[in-house]
């Protein structure tokens, strides 16, 4: 290893790895589903928002980290980062990881007929996955009751709007990443 380096296996360097994003996410979580906020979408889709501005992002932190840095590591910062989320709110890890479910069965091309997949960002079936699967939203496939969606605003504008923050949310946290990642690239 280089003079400067962090051994990928080190406490400080997997503690550094697990924080970075809930650190991000922190400070501009609420921001970014702010600028997400249509005037369309009723308050009772607010929790959805919020919540998915971090688990969406947070997945692709993950996958990016298992990408370059191997599972192992990836798995030694997700179990840091459970740990952290429990501390702050119990509960809150499990629900991350249950989220985190959603987004992978809504990835998984193999269930998508391939000219069907191509037509839509992943983010449209990820923001349909966390609409119909996530608690706190109203529209959860969990619940008996009829569907609250407005006169205004329907299924897909929600989804749409979604969509759009799940992006917005997922670029602003990689950028924030970029150069953790740019210098795996480089083997720095």
């Amino acid at each position: 290893m280089k003079s400067g380096q962090s051994d990928p296996g080190s406490d400080n360097y997997l503690h550094c790895l697990a924080v970075l994003p809930i650190s991000f996410l922190g400070e501009q979580g609420d921001r970014i589903a702010e600028l997400c906020n249509q005037s369309a979408i009723g308050d009772n889709y607010r929790n959805l928002f919020v919540s998915s501005t971090w688990v969406y992002p947070m997945h692709a932190y993950m996958a990016l980290v298992r990408e370059h840095m191997g599972v192992a590591v990836a798995e030694a910062v997700w179990s840091r980062q459970r740990k952290m989320l429990d501390e702050a709110d119990a509960g809150a890890g499990e629900s991350m990881e249950s989220a985190f479910m959603l987004i992978d069965e809504a990835l998984d091309m193999s269930s998508f007929r391939m000219e069907a997949a191509s037509q839509f960002l992943p983010e449209v079936r990820v923001a349909m996955a966390l609409l119909l699967g996530m608690p706190e939203s109203p529209d959860y496939s969990g619940r008996n009751e009829g569907g609250h969606v407005g006169p205004r605003t329907t299924l897909a504008t929600v989804e749409g709007c979604l969509a759009h923050c799940l992006l917005r949310a997922r670029v602003e946290l990689l950028a924030a990443c970029s150069e953790l990642f740019a210098c795996n690239y480089a083997k720095c």
